[in-house]
């Protein structure tokens, strides 16, 4: 689950949110979770955030479910977007991904519909690298590498983001946006980044940073999925095992949740473990939306950041001690 919930900043301005989250079920203890967190200075930030964090996760369950169509039937539709109706939003049944903080995008059909108009590749991107277990042909009855499956999805969210900026006849760049995608699955994690924000893992007894925030060279300089050179600068974590929980969160929350020196990125237990623990004894989903909500709206939190905040979590067990 998570939220996205518009920042001090914004809130004062008028502006929306131009944070967003999605995630589906992928079978039984999978759960593919985007974080996207669209750009300041792009007009249609919040779409192209919308946009990339649905079209990230429907794009892994969409390959998720070829296996077992391809085992039932035989080859599944080449473009992953033809079988993106997934439960979503904590597994509600034929619900779309929920989202926080983005109007108007296009879900996983109008995605699909774009991606089928459009072939296997817009602008020269082609969806699936040559080779994947994804291109056409190919008759591999075993999913990808969770790795894998987290670059399928990024390579069909920055698709989606293009698909929409053509349907609406704006370059790629008004929609600009990071992504971060987590994939877990039997208590294994891989992701895939471009841009700020970050995830760490509970994992072995403690934290430890999954997937950082990327370095630059100057402040407030960050990458994003429509830059032209994009596929660059996406960092592909591999995947860890032992990974019970997973907290993925955008750069409004990143002061908080870690801590940065010499050696790089640290988690910083003072936010993470209160957190950590009421992931695991979550009774409700709605209701803990409206606490995350609370903690994102926070006074602690605002005066960290005034920036959008999303937080979002996956957890199977919770942290001991």
């Amino acid at each position: 689950m998570g939220v996205s919930l518009r920042g001090p900043s914004h809130a004062a301005s008028g502006a929306a949110c131009q944070d967003a989250c999605a995630w589906v079920r992928l079978g039984e203890g999978g759960v593919a979770l985007a974080v996207a967190d669209g750009a300041g200075s792009a007009p249609l930030a919040a779409e192209g955030a919308a946009t990339s964090a649905r079209a990230a996760v429907a794009a892994v369950r969409a390959v998720v479910t070829r296996r077992s169509a391809r085992q039932r039937d035989g080859p599944a539709p080449v473009w992953p977007g033809a079988r993106a109706a997934a439960p979503a939003g904590g597994g509600a049944p034929g619900g779309q991904p929920t989202v926080g903080g983005g109007a108007g995008a296009l879900g996983p059909d109008g995605v699909a519909r774009r991606g089928r108009a459009a072939g296997r590749s817009l602008g020269g991107l082609a969806l699936w690298p040559p080779g994947s277990s994804g291109a056409a042909g190919s008759r591999a009855d075993t999913e990808p590498p969770l790795a894998e499956l987290a670059r399928i999805g990024c390579r069909a969210a920055r698709l989606a983001v293009c698909a929409q900026a053509e349907a609406i006849g704006a370059p790629p760049r008004a929609l600009a946006t990071t992504l971060l995608l987590v994939v877990w699955r039997g208590e294994q994690a891989a992701a895939a980044h471009i841009g700020d924000g970050a995830a760490v893992a509970w994992r072995a007894g403690g934290w430890e940073v999954l997937s950082p925030p990327a370095e630059s060279e100057y402040i407030n300089e960050t990458r994003f999925l429509t830059d032209p050179d994009w596929e660059e600068h996406v960092r592909i974590q591999p995947t860890r095992p032992g990974v019970e929980g997973v907290l993925a969160f955008s750069d409004g929350c990143q002061r908080a949740a870690l801590l940065h020196g010499p050696a790089g990125w640290r988690p910083f237990s003072g936010f993470l473990d209160p957190v950590g623990r009421f992931a695991q004894g979550v009774p409700d989903a709605r209701q803990a939306r409206r606490q995350i909500s609370r903690l994102l709206a926070s006074a602690k939190l605002a005066q960290v950041s005034d920036d959008d905040k999303t937080l979002a979590l996956i957890w199977r067990r919770a942290p001991r001690g």
